[in-house]
């Protein structure tokens, strides 16, 4: 037997973020919105990774009460299969 939790993520608006998608994050400790890919999602918490100029490559870790504003920014591009296939 096999037993699977599949944690999800929904924005302000509702739309279900998944890993992979960019979205719009700012955290109690942050003063302004950037953008941010899910990197992972767990029970209370998620990584994200921030890629900005001046910030530079960051991984975080946010905890669901610390995230003040969370907008789906991009989902994640599906791989296209084959053309030859």
């Amino acid at each position: 037997m096999k037993i699977k939790t599949i944690h999800r993520i929904y924005d302000d608006n509702g739309k279900e973020c998944s890993i992979g998608d960019t979205v719009l994050l700012r955290t109690s400790d942050m003063d302004e919105v950037i953008p941010a890919t899910i990197e992972n999602i767990m029970t209370s918490m998620a990584t994200f990774i921030i890629d900005d100029r001046v910030l530079g490559y960051m991984p975080i870790k946010a905890r669901a009460s610390d995230i003040q504003e969370l907008t789906l920014h991009q989902k994640k591009r599906k791989k296209e299969k084959d053309a030859r296939k």
